[in-house]
């Protein structure tokens, strides 16, 4: 057997794929016969398949937030059955066309890939990192829910007069959340009863969207869902505008519950 590599080439070799010293390369063609060669190739390419998935991970928490643990465990699924399922005849065809070796230890001509140095290569590797951390950022981007405009709690005013038109006695406002709109104001409250019904183990909870109108005031009634406020519903006129405010008025109140 011809001699091997010294450690630091050998390490490069395994765990970076480096490429041998023209003296060592006649060594790679044996390598790629022996037992240790597979381990070797699956160790590797299971270790930058990690290595992508936490910089996957890195780059949508810089835009929005980690991912799922069960995002994660899905990758990292994908990325042992990739590396252990990989193909010997292609990782060891794909080696020694790295290497510029054939099967019989004898020099061969570099094509594409192969044309670089390791130098170059260690470069491309890491524009193809930045780029897809970079990618893995623009998706968290994608996913990151739309801006909720700013809306802040009622004046006191409002409030109480809104506080004056609930229905259901024993009930009081637990948050209240308002928004500018083109008529007056979209104003979002949560209500709760503080008696709990018998049996339940929550007291009852209800969300109520309102339509302040300078003196006006009316209440959003949904079908099925019964009104807790004694106010008129608004006139047939609610546009797509107000429509989106109150998508927003509600995200608000999500937001605020959720703190």
């Amino acid at each position: 057997m011809t001699q091997p590599p010294p450690r630091h080439w050998l390490l490069g070799y395994r765990l970076l794929r480096l490429r041998l010293p023209e003296q060592y390369r006649a060594w790679v063609a044996e390598d790629v016969e022996g037992r240790a060669f597979m381990p070797w190739q699956v160790a590797r390419t299971l270790l930058w398949l990690v290595a992508a998935i936490v910089l996957y991970a890195v780059g949508q928490r810089a835009t929005y937030r980690w991912p799922g643990g069960r995002t994660l465990v899905y990758l990292l699924i994908v990325a042992v059955a990739y590396a252990a399922f990989g193909s010997r005849a292609t990782l060891v065809r794909k080696t020694l066309k790295w290497q510029r070796v054939d099967r019989r230890g004898n020099p061969r001509a570099p094509k594409r890939l192969a044309l670089l140095g390791n130098v170059e290569a260690v470069l491309l590797a890491v524009a193809v990192l930045v780029a897809f951390t970079g990618a893995a950022a623009l998706l968290g981007a994608a996913l990151r829910p739309a801006a909720v405009a700013e809306c802040l709690p009622p004046d006191p005013d409002t409030l109480q007069r809104i506080t004056a038109g609930i229905s259901q006695p024993g009930t009081s406002v637990v948050v209240a959340r308002s928004l500018p709109d083109s008529t007056g104001e979209l104003v979002g409250v949560i209500l709760r009863k503080n008696t709990k019904a018998p049996g339940a183990k929550t007291a009852e909870s209800r969300l109520e969207l309102i339509e302040v109108e300078g003196p006006q005031i009316y209440a959003f009634k949904f079908k099925g869902i019964t009104s807790w406020m004694s106010f008129p519903e608004p006139p047939k006129t609610t546009d797509q505008a107000i429509t989106g405010a109150l998508r927003q008025v509600v995200l608000c109140l999500g937001q605020v519950s959720s703190t």
